[in-house]
């Protein structure tokens, strides 16, 4: 999980300078950062599985979906 949020943060801070030099490496470097955060939903509920209690693996599955259907 780590390394896929290390992908994610590297290429949006590159996304400034990759929108200008081409539109074809802003679109790899959008797929890369997409594959990049399919790792991290299943990696935050196995984590939750592991590390929280059953009574609070709900709120927390709430807290780390936030936002993920907009």
């Amino acid at each position: 999980m780590i390394g896929a949020c290390m992908v994610y943060v590297i290429v949006t801070l590159a996304t400034p300078l990759l929108a200008e030099l081409s539109f074809n490496a802003l679109f790899a470097a959008r797929l890369i950062m997409g594959l990049a955060e399919g790792f991290v939903n299943p990696s935050a509920g196995s984590m939750a599985g592991r590390w929280f209690p059953p009574l609070e693996r709900s709120t927390l599955t709430g807290i780390y979906t936030t936002g993920s259907q907009t």
